[in-house]
């Protein structure tokens, strides 16, 4: 069965939301067509939004069909898209046929319909058997109620390698929620600098917990922490108090390392300067109270692959860890062809992950040429890695590179704890912090921190 995409763009205005598509313009996506088995030359199940914003189908399909078809309630998740937006009553109520060889080539197709909209048609993936083809994914009730409370918008999406505009809505959005947090007054903060390979200076930053001690015999346990941003976005400062209140949950000290990123500072650089950090941390773990031994690394996103990489760093230059917790990490340069079932949900999209790659490694990302301290899903070899927590949710865009990382480890003989979130996106703990699940998933990350 081929899927397809339809774009409408309405006289006189123009949705916000995006196609997403390889090679097509960000335009709308507001509805999607099913072509079935011999009957290609029919469109099956388009869903259409009207009556400001509730869905239909035109024409009837099939019950049989109806679960690959979609659902015909706003807001339903049981359909491709589930981003609408409304468009008058009848606008695009009559669309019929159009030449199905050219939707097989893959070229997009222009098509007409009343009231004088303009659609075009856009391949959104390979052909697949209709019993192949699984919708049941929808957004976690937690999620979602808490989206809604929070009337929360759908971002305005960004164009392939516009990463200035990605950093400047990325930080944006990490400021709010930053400020959403406590400041946990308690733990205490104290700056450092570490030299990194190229001779430059990497802020670090120190959080202990009320009453730690730093005595001169090592004492307990401590984490480096790596912060998020797909590659090019993010700071110390704009994740103070996500590593606090780490700290103040699970009472283990933690140095933040402000990376440098991409794409003015390209790999090696901000590996190398986590790298750096990290030698720093076992150089000072005496003066500051902790055992080198019990020294783990963490980060979330980007910082969840620089974490991994930083793993694999520390195996091969000989400095052991005790644990890495690897937060929906980004570990794989190649992941940048569109999933057309996880695209609803996706606040990180495939663009965006093409754009952070793409800055952090240049031309030479999707090559053979990219080494594993870039994208950890490169290595050839995970024997002798510290044993791994690692969580994402099943709609997070890097789902299927962590549970491959996952697998990997465990058939080189590395423990790892692997959690998989029903109906979460990419981000989720942050999007909804109070959520019940989002709740659930950070009493494990200090579970995990409490135990090294």
């Amino acid at each position: 069965m081929h899927r397809a995409a339809l774009d409408i763009t309405s006289p006189g205005s123009m949705s916000s939301y995006p196609a997403r598509r390889p090679g097509t313009a960000a335009e709308a996506a507001d509805a999607v067509v099913f072509l079935a088995g011999d009957e290609a030359s029919r469109i099956h199940g388009v869903l259409l939004p009207v009556d400001g914003g509730a869905l239909t189908r035109e024409p009837p399909v099939p019950r049989a069909r109806q679960r690959h078809a979609g659902c015909l309630t706003r807001g339903a998740s049981r359909c491709l898209f589930s981003r609408w937006a409304p468009l008058p009553a009848g606008k695009c109520a009559a669309i019929r046929r159009y030449d199905a060889s050219a939707a097989r080539s893959g070229e997009p197709l222009m098509l007409s319909a009343p009231g004088g909209a303009a659609i075009r048609v856009c391949h959104a993936g390979a052909a697949h058997n209709p019993e192949e083809i699984n919708m049941s994914f929808a957004l976690h009730p937690d999620l979602a109620r808490a989206v809604r409370s929070a009337a929360v918008g759908t971002p305005k999406p960004v164009a392939r390698d516009d990463w200035r505009q990605l950093r400047a809505d990325g930080e944006k959005a990490l400021a709010a929620m930053e400020a959403t947090l406590p400041e946990s007054a308690t733990v205490s903060r104290q700056d450092f600098t570490a030299t990194s390979y190229d001779g430059q200076q990497v802020l670090l930053r120190w959080y202990t917990p009320p009453h730690h001690t730093e005595a001169p015999e090592p004492t307990g346990p401590a984490v480096l922490y790596l912060h998020g941003g797909g590659m090019i976005l993010g700071s110390v400062q704009l994740f103070d108090r996500v590593v606090a209140q780490y700290t103040a949950d699970s009472q283990v000290p933690m140095l933040a390392v402000d990376y440098r990123r991409a794409p003015e500072h390209p790999h090696p650089a901000p590996v190398e300067d986590c790298w750096a950090g990290l030698a720093w941390l076992a150089q000072h773990a005496a003066e500051l109270g902790v055992d080198p031994e019990r020294i783990a690394v963490m980060g979330d996103s980007a910082g969840g692959g620089l974490a991994a990489a930083t793993a694999l760093l520390a195996r091969d230059r000989g400095l052991p860890l005790a644990r890495q917790i690897l937060i929906y990490p980004m570990l794989d340069d190649r992941n940048t062809r569109p999933d057309p079932v996880l695209e609803p949900f996706v606040g990180w999209n495939y663009d965006n992950n093409h754009t952070g790659w793409h800055a952090l490694l240049g031309d030479t990302v999707g090559t053979p040429d990219v080494p594993p301290t870039a994208a950890p899903a490169r290595a050839e070899s995970l024997a002798g890695l510290p044993a791994a927590y690692i969580e994402v949710g099943e709609l997070d865009i890097f789902r299927d590179e962590c549970l491959d990382y996952a697998r990997r480890l465990t058939g080189a003989g590395v423990s790892a704890e692997l959690h998989v979130h029903p109906g979460c996106p990419h981000g989720f703990d942050r999007i909804a912090p109070t959520a019940d699940i989002a709740q659930r998933s950070r009493a494990d990350r200090i579970r995990v921190l409490r135990a090294l």
